[in-house]
């Protein structure tokens, strides 16, 4: 399974987790580089 956005692959993963029909990708899965920090 893979999370793509804009093109770009953020998470990839064949061990996620299903709740309500989405999809949650565990932590090792996803592609830091593609993401920033939020407001805390």
């Amino acid at each position: 399974m893979q999370a793509v956005w804009n093109g770009t692959v953020t998470a990839e993963s064949a061990d996620t987790a299903v709740v309500e029909r989405n999809h949650y990708f565990p932590a090792d899965a996803i592609k830091s580089e593609h993401l920033e920090q939020g407001a805390p």
